[in-house]
């Protein structure tokens, strides 16, 4: 199946002029079964996958895949990744969500993982990503690909990528050229520690990471940066050939986004390039467009 979201121009007279509205309609992609539903209400596909918006209003797509199967991104609309969409509705869309299989679970599909570096076996450990639930490989925004590697005793259950879930207050000087991932750990002991290791692939040269999300001391969401304090954190290693950013983490404390000791730690951020004001106005610009992307493996003694 195809899954597309066309919006189709009409006018509805009101008794105090002319309001402009636009359809929207839905199609499901992939090997895979799920849902897609809107805020504000009116889609809720494949039940009901037409419905009329006011034009210029917001609206919100959210893609939810059936048990053993992966919401594998949108395509038609401005939206990249496996996040939330919002649309401005100031034009026809025809937007496509797909789903595909996804047997251990970790919220990328098989079909993903597969295509992933060295034949689907991105950590080199000799068993393939697809199969392993504290493994996964997905491409970021940009189509380059990134692997994440938890201890085997805990659980990757979800996996995001997408683009910045912030743009307004971004940080200065920062450029996040590997885009922004996200993830949720779980089977974690209660206020029990793990660690998350990020691998770059090409070029990109990682100085730091960035969250975005509450703080013990303020529990609005924000920028911050996550550098290791010798509890929680992000290490960069940069003495391999590619560099790797490992994030130290501790369920209920500082980059646990909800901020409670429940088993389960979950994570929105991304590695960045830092620059100082001295440097050439074009330094941003390379940072941000690089494509560069990361993997990441555990190192387990």
């Amino acid at each position: 199946m195809t899954t597309r979201i066309s919006f189709i121009s009409c006018l509805s007279l009101l008794f105090f002029g002319i309001v402009t509205s636009v359809h929207a309609t839905v199609s499901l992609g992939g090997l895979g079964t799920g849902t897609v539903e809107s805020y504000p209400a009116g889609i809720d596909c494949p039940a009901t996958c037409t419905s009329v918006f006011t034009q210029d209003s917001t609206v919100t797509l959210s893609a939810t895949p059936d048990s053993g199967f992966a919401f594998d991104g949108w395509s038609g609309g401005s939206c990249n990744g496996n996040a939330d969409c919002t649309e401005t509705m100031d034009r026809d869309y025809n937007i496509t969500a797909t789903f595909n299989a996804d047997i251990d679970g970790d919220g990328i599909s098989d079909t993903m993982e597969r295509d992933g570096p060295n034949g689907g076996d991105a950590n080199n450990d000799g068993v393939l990503d697809a199969v392993q639930h504290y493994v996964t490989s997905y491409r970021n925004i940009y189509g380059v690909y990134v692997t994440l590697v938890i201890p085997s005793e805990h659980r990757l259950t979800t996996a995001t990528f997408q683009g910045n879930p912030s743009p307004v207050d971004t940080p200065q000087n920062v450029g996040f050229g590997a885009g922004f991932l996200g993830f949720t750990i779980q089977g974690i002991t209660t206020g029990g520690s793990t660690t998350l290791t990020i691998i770059a692939h090409g070029n990109y040269e990682i100085t730091s990471y960035y969250k975005y999300g509450p703080t013990p001391g303020d529990s609005s969401n924000h920028w911050y940066e996550f550098l290791y304090n010798g509890e929680t954190g992000a290490q960069i290693d940069l003495n391999d050939s590619q560099a790797r950013t490992i994030l130290h983490l501790t369920d209920g404390s500082l980059g646990d986004d909800d901020l409670t000791a429940n088993g389960s730690i979950t994570d929105i951020g991304g590695p960045v390039t830092k620059w100082d004001d001295t440097e050439p106005d074009d330094t941003e610009t390379n940072v941000q467009s690089s494509g560069g992307c990361f993997v990441s493996t555990l190192i387990n003694e």
